[in-house]
């Protein structure tokens, strides 16, 4: 048996957001918020991977752009 330790970072992402729309695919710095918030999670010393629970495709693009794992959530 494996005694490695394991951490999974799951970053919820709506692409609707009431103050900000699309907040998370803005671009203001060169490269979109979620795609920051990827990058600095991979970059974390415990992680084995980052996923990204996403409602559309254009955020599930950018997450795995930036080197996450996309999973879409059912609509509510």
């Amino acid at each position: 048996m494996n005694s490695k330790e394991e951490a999974i970072v799951v970053i919820p992402a709506r692409r609707d957001s009431t103050r900000l729309p699309k907040k998370l695919s803005l671009a203001e710095s060169g490269k979109p918020l979620l795609a920051h918030t990827v990058e600095q999670c991979l970059q974390a010393s415990l992680p084995s991977r980052v996923v990204v629970a996403v409602d559309c495709e254009e955020l599930a693009a950018i997450a795995e752009t930036a080197g996450a794992q996309a999973v879409f959530t059912q609509p509510t």
